[in-house]
């Protein structure tokens, strides 16, 4: 990106130079996730987050390989909207963790917690105020002190945007020398720019509707519909299993893949449905929890022993003390499995393993792909059988359900997905065997090396 190779190249510049002062402001777009905030580029895409952004702890650590005596970084910015950072608490040790890199700093945010960056057609709020700061000071020479005051007193009273301040410092660092000629620009600048709340009219988030609307139509973009999912869920069941399993299980086993619109037919259904249950991004997938009720008997203290509060039964331990406690019947919510909200042509894949030879187990892969609009949580498992009559098996391992999220960039990303866990299959068996038989560690590469043919 042209961003980042402009960096590294100023980086160069000045690394072996002596640097007094380093001055950075940036007012635009920025996305905080809890730990990292975000610069967002020209070239932003949310579904590739660090490559279309600036992380600030980069920015932070190119700064600080020039060593400057004083750094001021000055950021301007929201997330469309959504607060640049959304905790107190995290504000303090964010900040407190990037000053203490540096021996003089200043760093001013223009907002902070859940709070948006405001601007209006012309400009943002915190720039405007920043350059209130210059023109209307009375003396020619300027502190920063001078200007964090300034914005401070402009936003005390908007309860929509309170900037945040960081300083390091003795407060006597002089941001500049003011010439006549600097205050005529700004003077003439802001002299059409009337503040919004003066003349009645409400801000906006700190971005024109029109870029605004752009980035909504970006956002758009990854949202797919429901003939690209079937078609995933299509490439998926077209995929040769045999091909990536590869020769060497193949001579071992007989590959059967078969497609279920039942999640009764996959193992442990339950997990997946409580899964669906606890998982913060369930909401927007196509499938929810299925389930029923059950009555269940529990023992709890009787009332009239003078403990009614099920709390003060860690008081008393013994629950076969009939004269403490009785029992009562409650209906209680169980999961059973999960079910599809839309309906698609299956729910998950199976790929049974039938051994060749009778010394051989019977394997199964299981795989579930569940879909929303912008991605799709994949659950994948093995199950390993064992023969307890003619043709009869009995599950014998205890393995559970691994979970992978793919998003949906491309109709092919779900089955390359399917088919890298279905080789891991592949690989987990051959590995299985050679300890059982041979007591070594099998080369994997066989199975990759020769393939039967896409």
């Amino acid at each position: 990106m042209k961003e980042c190779s402009n960096k590294r190249a100023f980086g160069g510049i000045y690394k072996c130079n002596i640097v007094d002062e380093l001055f950075f402001y940036f007012s635009g777009h920025g996305h905080y996730d809890g730990s990292e905030f975000y610069y967002i580029l020209s070239d932003y895409n949310s579904n590739k987050l660090r490559q279309t952004s600036l992380e600030n702890s980069e920015l932070d650590n190119l700064f600080r390989s020039l060593k400057p005596e004083k750094t001021i970084k000055i950021v301007d910015a929201c997330n469309s909207g959504v607060g640049y950072i959304k905790d107190a608490d995290n504000v303090g040790e964010y900040v407190k963790s990037t000053k203490d890199n540096f021996k003089t700093c200043y760093f001013m945010f223009s907002t902070q917690n859940d709070q948006g960056s405001y601007a209006d057609t012309q400009l943002s709020y915190f720039t405007k105020s920043f350059l209130q700061a210059v023109c209307k000071h009375d003396a020619r020479t300027i502190r920063y002190k001078d200007v964090v005051d300034y914005i401070s007193d402009d936003f005390s009273g908007n309860a929509r945007q309170k900037p945040l301040f960081a300083i390091q410092a003795d407060f006597t660092d002089v941001f500049m020398d003011i010439p006549e000629s600097i205050r005529t620009v700004i003077d003439s600048y802001m002299a059409d720019q009337k503040s919004p709340e003066a003349s009645g009219v409400q801000g906006a988030p700190q971005a024109h509707v029109l870029s605004l609307l752009q980035a909504v139509k970006n956002a758009a973009e990854s949202y797919k519909d429901k003939a690209y999912i079937q078609r995933s869920l299509d490439g998926i069941k077209g995929i040769k299993v045999e091909a990536v399993l590869g020769k060497s299980v193949v001579e071992l086993f007989e590959a059967t893949p078969s497609t279920s619109s039942n999640s009764l037919d996959f193992p442990d259904a339950e997990v997946i449905g409580n899964w669906l249950n606890k998982d913060k991004s369930s909401p927007s997938l196509f499938a929810k929890a299925t389930g029923e009720y059950r009555q269940v008997s529990r023992r709890v203290l009787k009332g009239g022993a003078g403990f009614s509060l099920s709390n003060l039964s860690s008081l008393f331990p013994n629950k076969d003390d009939d004269a403490l406690y009785t029992t009562k019947i409650f209906s209680e919510w169980f999961v059973t499995g999960f079910s599809q909200t839309e309906e698609f042509s299956y729910v998950g894949m199976i790929v049974n393993l039938e051994p060749k030879y009778a010394s051989l187990k019977r394997y199964t892969f299981y795989f579930v792909p569940i879909f929303s609009r912008t991605k799709a949580v994949c659950f994948s498992r093995t199950v390993e059988s064992i023969e307890e009559g003619f043709g009869k098996y009995k599950d014998s391992s205890k393995t559970k359900w691994f979970v992978g999220e793919v998003f949906l960039e491309n109709e092919k990303d779900v089955g390359g997905y399917f088919r890298e866990k279905l080789k891991e299959f592949g690989e987990y068996i051959l590995s299985a065997i050679g300890k059982e038989f041979l007591d070594i560690d099998v080369d994997l590469t066989d199975s990759a090396a020769n393939p039967l043919g896409d």
